[in-house]
């Protein structure tokens, strides 16, 4: 009788545990990737000079009224991922505005803080702006973490330190979600004045995609 219990018992556990096994959640494709000190290098042109610093990203804008996005790629298996966070880790600026981008082959949206908490978030087409949303932030400080958030349908929250600042937001179609393949990434300085040689530090560039394209399963008869 013993021995008939222990078996009943053993089987019971097994069952138990192929149960929860059948029925644990299964995580979704997903891409995560932190950019940081080992992936930056000296570099200069025209427009800016950009050097790793302290374990940080220094980016000089040369020009006034400029716009400098330093871009990292994202690997061709998940570009096509519906959703996206990207938060650029804001050491300080002594005058430029500092920020994140997301980019596709032929669009993008940037988010810029400048030390003041003036901030503005801006879509493109190619590199020609096509859109602005501006704000404030009152008792904006170093450092900061500035992102960028695109839902599964294409619209795009700003945050500065995990609050909405602000969106662009479109129209809802579950069939079809208005999104575009990402192809990179990028901390994004812009300069519209101020001193020579004023500068952007990074710390880091966080960088997260998932989702699938196909919703057909979300239609099917059931």
């Amino acid at each position: 009788m013993k021995k008939f219990f222990l078996i009943l018992a053993f089987a019971l556990f097994s069952s138990s545990c192929l149960f929860a096994a059948d029925t644990a959640e299964v995580p979704a494709e997903r891409f995560k990737h932190s950019f940081d000190a080992k992936n930056f290098k000296l570099n200069q042109d025209g427009m800016k000079y950009e050097v790793p610093e302290n374990a940080a990203y220094k980016i000089i804008p040369r020009l006034k009224n400029t716009e400098i996005w330093t871009n990292f790629p994202v690997p061709s298996e998940a570009k096509s991922y519906l959703e996206w966070v990207v938060t650029a880790i804001v050491r300080g600026s002594d005058g430029p505005g500092a920020g994140v981008a997301l980019w596709g082959e032929s669009d993008g949206f940037a988010l810029y803080v400048y030390p003041d908490g003036r901030g503005l978030l801006r879509q493109y087409e190619g590199k020609k702006p096509v859109w602005t949303k501006e704000f404030s932030v009152k008792n904006f400080a170093y450092p900061a973490n500035l992102t960028i958030w695109r839902d599964a349908n294409g619209s795009i929250v700003a945050k500065v330190d995990g609050i909405v600042v602000a969106t662009k937001l479109l129209d809802v179609d579950v069939r079809k979600p208005q999104t575009t393949e990402v192809t990179s990434v990028s901390f994004a300085t812009r300069a519209t004045g101020g001193k020579s040689g004023a500068s952007a530090s990074y710390e880091k560039l966080d960088v997260e995609g998932w989702g699938t394209r196909d919703t057909s399963h979300l239609f099917k008869d059931r």
